[in-house]
């Protein structure tokens, strides 16, 4: 039981003026993100599998085409980037090196949070910790939007959530204020389906749900195909330009699909080897690289060669992390308080 991602009214662009805008270059920029964070969480799940990282384990593996879409139109220097506790894709995109992350992973020095955050809690300076209290982050979010209003930073927050934290009463309050105090903020319901196990039909009383809270708060809205690195890219450049004006809040509903379960220990009996199948066949990656390779762009040789040195520099990396110092209690309170 899942929800397709075709019969809804999505804000679309044409193929062929975002890649002509992008250029070769940016666009096989795209690919590389997307294919490194893909890999990333790969091998990550591998070394949970081994035993060698500890708590949870949630990977973003099938959602990459929207927070890739977004960094690149955006910058990571020209938001504040707020999410979740499946936070290794963002944290990636906006400074942490592969070998922070796997360190991270580890528990050991070198990684982005000294070890002491785990796969739940990546932190860098663009993107203030992962957040493990499922909706509470939306508050979070918003204070950073009044803060830039109050300082005058120009910066737009961009605060991304799932389908379950959609009806958490602390989503409300700050959407609320938001749209109450004009705040710079984009909120980006990422609908992979499923709240853990239970699907967002038994769970939300509304599809498309950002249509319905925007309606509720007088806030513009839009529906994206998360699938959709291309459409991704051109939403997020178009409404940073105009919440950058306005300083409105702003709903994105993402549709998409996550290729693994809630979390690694997730048994996944609520969908079917069919269902999988379909899903996957979504997959926003090999989708992407038939659109360069139609563009002229690239060939299929090319994208093979790119994959390789990505994974090369992965390995690389991983093995790096490997050789970090164990957390070190005496760093349990450094960066808690600011200097």
């Amino acid at each position: 039981m899942h929800a397709p991602l075709s019969g809804f009214s999505y804000t679309t662009y044409d193929k062929k003026k975002v890649l002509s805008s992008l250029g070769k270059n940016r666009a096989l920029e795209l690919f590389s993100h997307m294919f490194k964070i893909r890999q990333f969480e790969m091998m990550s799940e591998g070394i949970y599998l081994e035993g060698l990282v500890a708590g949870f384990f949630h990977s973003y593996m099938g959602q990459e085409a929207i927070q890739v879409g977004a960094v690149n139109a955006i910058g990571m220097d020209k938001g504040h980037w707020i999410t979740t506790y499946r936070c290794h894709a963002l944290a990636l995109l906006t400074g942490c090196s592969p070998i922070q992350g796997f360190a991270e992973l580890l528990g050991n020095q070198l990684g982005c949070a000294k070890g002491r955050g785990g796969s739940m809690h990546f932190v860098t300076k663009h993107m203030p910790l992962g957040q493990g209290i499922v909706g509470g982050h939306t508050a979070l979010g918003t204070g950073f939007a009044f803060k830039s209003i109050y300082k005058g930073d120009d910066l737009v927050t961009y605060c991304f959530l799932g389908d379950g934290a959609s009806v958490q009463g602390v989503f409300y309050e700050s959407i609320n204020l938001a749209s109450l105090w004009s705040l710079p903020i984009v909120f980006i319901i990422e609908n992979n389906v499923w709240g853990m196990g239970t699907h967002h039909k038994r769970a939300v009383a509304m599809d498309p749900i950002g249509a319905h809270i925007a309606k509720a708060f007088d806030l513009e809205n839009h529906l994206l195909d998360g699938m959709s690195v291309l459409d991704s890219y051109a939403l997020f450049k178009e409404v940073h330009e105009r919440v950058s004006k306005t300083k409105r809040p702003v709903i994105i509903e993402a549709k998409t699909q996550r290729f693994k379960g809630h979390s690694r220990s997730d048994t996944e009996y609520y969908r079917s080897k069919e269902d999988m199948e379909e899903i996957r066949s979504l997959d926003p990656i090999e989708s992407f690289k038939k659109d360069l390779i139609a563009e002229g762009f690239t060939t299929q040789e090319e994208l093979k060669e790119q994959e390789k040195k990505i994974k090369e520099e992965l390995f690389q990396s991983l093995e790096a992390a490997k050789k970090g110092a164990p957390c070190d209690i005496g760093d349990i309170e450094s960066g808690v308080e600011s200097d």
